[in-house]
């Protein structure tokens, strides 16, 4: 990835959204592959423009406008199964299920729950004549419905969307007119004073731009690059806060947005730690580091937490950012991706399994995804680079990652999962539309 690539990915990322739609309608596409195909990931002609890491799960957006899953085999999670397959050698193999959607998808994001309900994930698409689908668990409305009852297949939610982000029990959208829409569960105030939960989309700002949706905060860019956050207060870095020590939630709710900082070009919110980048290339975290997730490292010779109450410039010449509950990536003009927090897939807070400084991983990346739930040690991974291969690792106790395999366990080294097979567009799929863009 050059540098000037990168520059007008940042500043694609705060202009008008009509941009957005424009592009969406020139990547939109007759369907090549045949209906309800299940096949290896890798024998899938073409290239992937588009994924989503949902708990357990995989969803990938085909340059056809098909929309693919892998992973998790249970149907009752987000309504449709991967299945297990043998080849000619009787080798079991976990295949990638193709997901029927009225229009050709242009863009897919997921979530897994929150606690022990991690594995209840919901999914939003957008196609491309701007309508937004919704499926999946929705006990707190966050398919957008009007019901609280699970969607087992995708259903139209509101039109004219160009940009969706996706948290635990909760849904954020931005529509062509910039206004910033928001149904699901309202964990501390994140989407203001509208309630406990809400199970239809309502507006709840104006001229925005993009929108990330974290465990318990919302943070979001207008378009004139001011960034705004609502929810937990300790979240959104203004001041407010334990500079040592574990998250809590008796920290004060912001419901009304609050304005963090100016020049923002790209944010991502994940559980109680936040990260954006300004114009001129300045990575910034802030709020909880309870597992190295803000990357600013800790004395060696302390045990405290030390945690930013402000946000707090930590890398230069950064492009694209992600935030998972717990982990952290990056990636620079040059297509480094630095990745940090928790570094095992294990249930231990503790420093020990955390990774806490920014650790190149990758080169030529473009774009990287990190799952979200509230179970941080089963996230998992996807990266795309410069030449159109797909990439995963983390978490693989569902086949997730996409290299065939679901006996379980983690892969922490990035595995190859697919490489393009046609003329690749990067371009297209390193556009950023939601909080942790691929």
């Amino acid at each position: 990835m050059n540098h000037d690539f990168c520059v007008g990915e940042l500043r694609l990322q705060v202009v008008c959204c009509l941009l957005f739609v424009a592009l969406l309608l020139t990547s939109c596409a007759s369907s090549q592959n045949s209906q309800g195909n299940v096949m290896r990931i890798s024998e899938i002609d073409g290239y992937f423009v588009s994924v989503a890491a949902g708990h357990g799960t995989t969803f990938a957006v085909h340059n056809d406008g098909s929309l693919w899953m892998w992973g998790r085999n249970v149907a009752s999670d987000y309504g449709f199964s991967s299945e297990v397959h043998s080849d000619e050698s009787g080798r079991l193999f976990l295949g990638a299920r193709r997901i029927d959607i009225d229009g050709d998808v242009t863009f897919v994001c997921a979530s897994g729950g929150g606690g022990m309900s991690a594995a209840r994930g919901h999914v939003m698409t957008i196609t491309c004549d701007g309508t937004l689908w919704g499926w999946g668990y929705n006990s707190f409305g966050q398919v957008g419905n009007g019901t609280h009852r699970f969607q087992p297949v995708p259903t139209k939610i509101m039109s004219d969307v160009v940009s969706v982000s996706t948290s635990s029990f909760a849904t954020t959208a931005i529509t062509t007119d910039g206004t910033l829409w928001a149904w699901g569960l309202n964990t501390h105030g994140k989407f203001g004073d509208i309630g406990r939960l809400s199970v239809l989309p309502v507006p709840i700002m104006d001229d925005v731009a993009y929108v990330s949706s974290g465990f318990r905060h919302t943070l979001a860019i207008k378009t004139d690059g001011t960034l705004w956050g609502m929810g937990l207060a300790s979240a959104l870095g203004i001041g407010t806060g334990h500079p040592v020590g574990l998250p809590t939630a008796n920290v004060a709710a912001v419901i009304s947005p609050v304005k963090i900082m100016s020049d923002v070009v790209a944010v991502a919110a994940g559980g109680f730690h936040s990260l954006a980048v300004t114009s001129d290339g300045g990575l910034w975290v802030w709020g909880y580091n309870t597992i190295g997730q803000l990357g600013i490292g800790t004395p060696s010779h302390s045990r405290e937490i030390l945690n930013s109450v402000y946000p707090i410039r930590i890398k230069e010449g950064v492009c694209t950012i992600a935030a998972g509950y717990a982990h952290s990536a990056a990636i620079t003009a040059n297509g480094t991706l630095y990745v940090w927090g928790l570094n095992e897939s294990r249930a231990d807070y503790i420093y020990a399994q955390s990774i806490l400084l920014p650790k190149r991983l990758m080169d030529d990346a473009v774009s990287v995804q990190i799952s979200t739930n509230s179970r941080p040690f089963h996230a998992h991974f996807l990266a795309a680079k410069n030449d159109g291969t797909l990439w995963a690792w983390g978490e693989n106790t569902f086949g997730q990652l996409g290299d065939g395999t679901f006996a379980g366990g983690s892969e922490w080294n990035p595995v190859l999962i697919h490489a393009s097979s046609t003329n690749y567009s990067p371009a297209i799929i390193a556009i950023p539309l939601n909080s942790s863009p691929f």
